[in-house]
C-alpha cells in the first residue's frame, strides 16, 4: 500500500514518568527516570522540534524547529547545561529568503563543526542550508541548494549525511521524474557554489522503490543505505553503491511482506560495519492499540562475507509494549534502545532490547512511559550518551506541536 506522509503527520509520544508493569509478560528493566530538559513555548524559542537532537562537538545538544522563532519560519537551537539546569538558545532564525523555512529534518555537524541540514519550505520547494560558525560565537547561514521541484527533487525531509570528500546526501519526498523523491548528491565547487546531481529516482523502475520513507546512512566506502516503499511489498531496505565512472548501483537487500516481518520501514541505524538494525511500522502483531496495518517490529540485517544480506526478526510489538517504532539506536554492548510512537499504557514507550550472552535472542524492557505525567507524548527520534537516551516529543504542558527537549537516565 502506497502511503505518502504529510509534513504535518503527527504522531504520539513524549517522554515522562516511569512505569513499572508487573501485568505484562515481558522483562522489566530497573525503573528509569524521565527529566523534561527544556519545553518550547511556541514563540521566539520555536516550536515542533520534529527531527530529534544530536550532540554537537562541545557536547551540547542541537536541534531544529519546523515552525517558530523570530520570523515564524523556524529555528535551530542548542540546549546546554550548567549548574544542574537546563537552557535552550536560538542560534538562528530562518527568514525564507536566501536560507529557507521549515527545517524539519535532522541536523549534521561536519568536521569543522559547521552545521548542515535541510528545509522543506524554503523557495517553495525546499533548500539544503549550511551554518558556519563565527569565531565570535554568532552562526552564518548560507543557501547550498534550492530544489525547483522538478527532475532535481522536492520538499527534502529527511536531513542529510555527509562523506569523507564533504559531498552531502539526502532524500526529497517529491519531485523527481516520476514525482515520488529523488536520492541527490550535493558537491562543493572549490568557489564556494555547490552541485547537485540526482543520483536515484523513485518509481523510475516498474516494480521498484516508489517513495523514501527513512533518513539515510552511510558507511565508511561510501555506501547508502534506506528504507523506502515498493510496488508490490510492504516496504524495502536498499543500498545505493557509487561506481567509479560517477553512477550508482541499486540493491534490494531485502523486501517485507507486511506480516510477522513487519511492514512499512521507517528507521535504520547501523550496528557495525556488516550490520543494519532498524524499525518496521506495521507488520508483526495485530491490537486495537496499533494501526490497522499492525504493531510494527525491530529487525537486524547482516551482511555476509559474500556480500548477501540476511534478515533477522528480532522483536514484535503488541500493542501493550508499545506500536510504531520510532526511533532506534545502539549502545556499545550492541544493545537497542528505541522509543515506539504509540501503545504501551499511554502515548508510547521508551524500551531497550537487551541482547542475549551467546548473540542469540533479545530481552525487552519497558524504559519510560510517555505521557503519564505531563511530560510530553509523541517522541520523535532520539540519541544515545552513555547510557542516557535524549530525544524530543510532543508538549501536553504548552501548545500541542510545541515539544520538548527530555532525557531518560538509570
Amino acid at each position: 500500500m502506497q502511503r505518502r506522509r504529510s509534513l504535518l503527520s503527527l504522531s504520539q509520544v513524549s517522554l515522562v514518568s516511569i512505569a513499572i508493569l508487573f501485568l505484562f509478560a515481558v522483562s522489566l528493566a530497573t525503573a528509569q527516570t524521565g527529566n523534561t530538559l527544556y519545553t518550547f513555548t511556541g514563540g521566539a524559542d520555536g516550536s515542533w522540534p520534529k527531527a530529534g537532537v544530536v550532540f554537537g562537538p562541545d557536547g551540547n545538544l542541537y536541534g531544529a524547529t519546523q515552525y517558530g522563532g523570530a520570523y515564524t519560519f523556524g529555528t535551530v537551537y542548542e540546549v546546554t547545561h550548567s549548574g544542574g539546569t537546563w537552557s535552550e538558545t536560538v542560534i538562528y532564525n530562518f527568514t525564507d529568503v536566501n536560507d529557507g523555512a521549515g527545517p524539519i529534518g535532522s541536523i549534521a555537524f561536519d568536521a569543522a563543526g559547521n552545521i548542515y541540514g535541510t528545509t522543506a519550505f524554503g523557495n517553495r520547494n525546499g533548500t539544503v542550508f549550511e551554518l558556519v560558525h563565527n569565531p565570535d560565537g554568532t552562526w552564518s547561514a548560507s543557501q547550498l541548494y534550492s530544489f525547483t521541484g522538478g527532475d532535481d527533487g522536492q520538499e527534502p525531509l529527511t536531513g542529510v549525511v555527509i562523506d569523507k570528500a564533504g559531498n552531502l546526501y539526502g532524500t526529497t519526498g517529491l519531485g523527481g521524474t516520476s514525482g515520488n523523491g529523488v536520492v541527490y548528491e550535493l558537491s562543493p565547487n572549490g568557489d564556494g557554489t555547490w552541485a547537485q546531481k540526482v543520483i536515484y529516482a523513485f518509481g523510475s523502475v516498474s516494480g521498484g522503490l516508489i517513495v523514501p520513507t527513512s533518513a539515510l546512512l552511510i558507511d565508511a566506502s561510501g555506501n547508502l543505505y534506506g528504507a523506502a516503499e515498493t510496488d508490490s511489498t510492504s516496504g524495502s531496505i536498499y543500498e545505493l553503491s557509487p561506481n567509479s565512472g560517477g553512477s550508482w548501483t541499486e540493491q534490494i537487500l531485502y523486501s517485507f511482506t507486511g506480516k510477522g516481518d513487519g511492514g512499512e520501514p521507517e528507521i535504520l541505524t547501523f550496528g557495525g560495519p556488516n550490520t543494519l538494525f532498524g524499525g518496521a511500522g506495521g507488520g508483526g502483531k495485530t491490537s486495537t492499540k496499533c494501526s490497522p496495518l499492525g504493531c510494527g517490529t525491530i529487525f537486524r540485517l547482516t551482511r555476509s562475507t559474500g556480500g548477501s544480506w540476511h534478515f533477522n526478526l528480532l522483536y514484535q510489538f503488541d500493542g501493550t509494549t508499545g506500536a510504531g517504532p520510532n526511533g532506534i539506536v545502539v549502545d556499545p554492548s550492541g544493545n537497542l534502545f528505541g522509543t515506539t510512537l504509540n501503545g504501551g499504557p499511554s502515548f508510547g514507550v521508551a524500551f531497550e532490547l537487551k541482547r542475549g550472552s551467546t548473540g542469540q535472542g533479545w530481552t525487552y524492557s519497558l524504559l519510560y512511559d510517555f505521557g503519564v505525567d505531563g511530560g510530553g507524548i509523541e517522541p520523535m527520534g532520539l540519541i544515545l550518551k552513555q547510557d542516557h537516551v535524549f530525544g524530543t516529543a510532543l508538549s501536553t504542558t504548552t501548545c500541542y506541536l510545541c515539544g520538548t527537549v527530555w532525557e531518560v537516565t538509570p
